[in-house]
């Protein structure tokens, strides 16, 4: 019998961790933990993204409803050692949804449904930009500059549901 997929994911989403600290523990490349983590958060688009993105792995998957909503996950006294192994300070949310470059609020879009096989939707926007270019937070740990159109249609763009599994060649057809 198959496990229920709300114990699936959360095995999961546990497992992930655990893996993921015990790879980076192992000093993979020489590179501290920390250093590699901070990496991964260097700025406040990477920082507020992967907040989304932990979000949707504790949530079946499911993005956040509203702006309300993630902050009430980033602050939820649960989720603390999480962020903090991620390197995430949280002490102050209202920074992480503030761009370092422009000074202006994040643009999110909400309710953007992962998948367990990874998402790579666009889920965090500058609002102005630097010299005509925005940057944008993907799932996946990706940030990308592009320009104000590209920026907006990303926005506006509805989303795939679910992610198609390819286990075959011939299953691309």
């Amino acid at each position: 019998m198959l496990p229920r997929e709300s114990s699936y994911m959360q095995r999961y989403v546990k497992s992930f961790w655990l893996l993921s600290i015990v790879l980076f523990s192992c000093g993979c490349g020489g590179k501290s933990v920390e250093s590699k983590i901070a990496g991964l958060n260097a700025t406040k688009i990477q920082q507020l993204t992967n907040c989304y993105t932990y979000y949707q792995a504790k949530h079946g998957y499911k993005g956040p409803t509203d702006e309300s909503t993630l902050r009430d996950f980033i602050t939820d006294p649960n989720n603390k050692k999480g962020f903090e192994r991620a390197g995430i300070d949280i002490s102050d949310v209202d920074a992480l949804f503030i761009s370092e470059r422009d000074g202006q609020p994040f643009r999110v879009k909400y309710r953007v449904k992962g998948s367990s096989f990874g998402f790579d939707e666009a889920v965090v926007f500058e609002s102005v930009g630097v010299d005509d270019e925005l940057m944008v937070g993907f799932g996946g740990a990706r940030t990308e500059l592009m320009s104000a159109g590209e920026s907006e249609e990303l926005f506006k763009a509805k989303v795939q549901a679910k992610a198609k599994r390819v286990d075959r060649p011939e299953d691309l057809d």
